[in-house]
């Protein structure tokens, strides 16, 4: 390996150190800004006749193996030992699950990460391993094609030869050497003492990687990329935004250009004064004005679940018939204090964890909404009173301090089509004291699928296409009503 190559191949390596540690100790889930189109284009797929058991889940996991087969090439190398790379893999997945555990309230340690990294591992070591002795089976054939019997005799003593062996048809000897590996090519006779210098090399860089300086520079490499990604986790990464105002009339936030600095007058001309005008004039329009952003928080009812497709939904429904942008970041079986993790999270919402509506804030500050609807309710009724109360509260007093301009609809829980339990009225009583405290819009639509066997399916539990457009009717004409949603 000449030395631009091995400083470029240090280079790569200490790249994929960078990013690794980075994606692994980044305060919030790397894929959660994409998760929402991720899942439409994994249902885009399903439609198109990929098999439906390849879920979100399964994706992950596979990236997860992905991303450690790097590291397995890495500490072969290092090491030149199998299992004791593969451990390498697996103790760095440990560690890291164990800091995204203790460190990082919003990341969610998983033994099936340990599990995928480890395999990804496993899969980089036999990668290179099987790469290094496809190379020597090509060096071993050139050279048996490239030398005659008195070259191969002059260069006997001139290279090692423990791993010289007899192996052509008419006798004569060839060199097997397993260390000359990229494959060589025909070499004119005058080069055959150069082989010896060519032999040697990896062994020098092994040995020059193995040095306590190379060490020493490695680790403090290491040690400076972890310090570095913790600062970037504990700065935040504050990024600048423009200066913005909510137009009146749509609701949307409008950037405010600053001022352009007006040219000084020259030294010899006079100051005119500037005009001051009565009125400020205003801006022509050159866009159209954009659909408001409304971001959809919910369980099973507003996710679709029951109807034809997602945009048979009803979230999706009264999107489009008040002229919005949905976000729809519902999750099933989840609410205001249910939430899911382990292999139930996988059946039900193709996550490691499906989250309680308090934990989709963060979420929703990056997406930066005009307009949320929060639904649902009907799956806390086995939480306990006291408990769900105190989410449902702490739930809206967050929402409204992280999105101070944004009109919160809070609508009522829904059943099926038997009549719901006591549980629930009380739940919904709850949501309506803690969303008009904090200034939100309450909109009780009451239970529109009770006893209506053409608005549910089958299971009698959740709405079908026509009770889908029901529960979007019912939130619409409520906000018709009250003229200032």
């Amino acid at each position: 390996m000449t030395k631009p190559l091995y400083r470029f191949s240090i280079f790569l390596a200490s790249l994929y150190l960078l990013a690794l540690i980075l994606i692994v100790f980044w305060p919030t889930p790397v894929d959660q800004p994409v998760s929402g189109s991720l899942h439409q284009v994994i249902s885009w797929l399903h439609r198109h006749g990929m098999p439906k058991f390849i879920g979100y889940n399964k994706i992950e996991f596979a990236a997860n193996i992905a991303l450690f087969v790097p590291l397995g090439c890495i500490a072969i190398v290092w090491v030149k030992k199998t299992g004791l790379s593969i451990l390498i893999g697996f103790s760095a997945s440990l560690l890291f699950e164990l800091g995204q555990a203790t460190l990082l309230p919003k990341r969610y340690a998983s033994g099936l990460d340990i599990l995928a990294n480890t395999l990804g591992t496993a899969i980089g070591v036999a990668a290179y391993i099987l790469e290094r002795k496809h190379n020597s089976r090509q060096a071993k054939s050139s050279l048996a094609k490239t030398f005659t019997h008195d070259q191969l005799t002059s260069l006997h003593g001139r290279l090692p030869m423990e791993s010289f062996e007899a192996s052509t048809s008419s006798g004569s000897r060839i060199l097997t050497d397993s260390r000359l590996s990229p494959p060589i090519r025909r070499f004119p006779s005058w080069l055959a003492p150069t082989l010896h210098l060519l032999n040697n090399k990896p062994n020098q860089l092994i040995s020059r990687l193995r040095s306590k300086k190379t060490i020493t520079a490695g680790v403090v490499l290491v040690v400076s990329m972890t310090v570095l990604a913790i600062v970037l986790v504990t700065a935040g990464g504050s990024t600048p935004t423009l200066a913005t105002q909510e137009s009146p009339a749509t609701g949307i936030p409008t950037i405010q250009p600053s001022p352009l600095p007006t040219p000084s007058s020259s030294p010899t001309s006079k100051p005119k004064p500037t005009p001051r005008s009565s009125h400020t004039p205003a801006p022509a329009s050159v866009l159209p004005p954009k659909k408001p952003i409304a971001a959809f928080i919910g369980d099973d009812f507003a996710i679709g679940v029951g109807a034809s497709g997602r945009e048979s939904g009803w979230a999706e429904i009264l999107a489009r018939k008040r002229g919005w942008d949905p976000r729809n970041l519902a999750h099933k079986n989840t609410g205001y204090a249910s939430f899911l993790t382990g292999s139930p999270a996988l059946a039900a919402c193709d996550r490691q964890r499906c989250p309680r509506y308090a934990e989709l804030v963060e979420r929703l500050k990056s997406i930066q909404p005009s307009i949320v609807v929060v639904s649902g309710g009907q799956r806390d009724i086995w939480q306990g009173t006291p408990s769900t109360a105190a989410e449902i509260d702490n739930f809206y007093r967050s929402l409204s301090s992280a999105l101070p301009r944004a009109r919160i609809i809070a609508v009522s829980p829904t059943w099926g089509i038997d009549p719901p339990p006591e549980t629930l009225h009380t739940i919904t009583q709850q949501v309506k004291k803690s969303a008009t405290k904090v200034g939100a819009k309450f909109v009780d639509i009451g239970q529109p699928l009770r006893d209506r066997t053409d608005l549910v399916v089958d299971s009698g539990q959740y709405p079908n296409d026509a009770g889908h457009r029901s529960i979007a009717k019912s939130i619409s004409a409520k906000l018709d009503a009250s003229k200032s949603y």
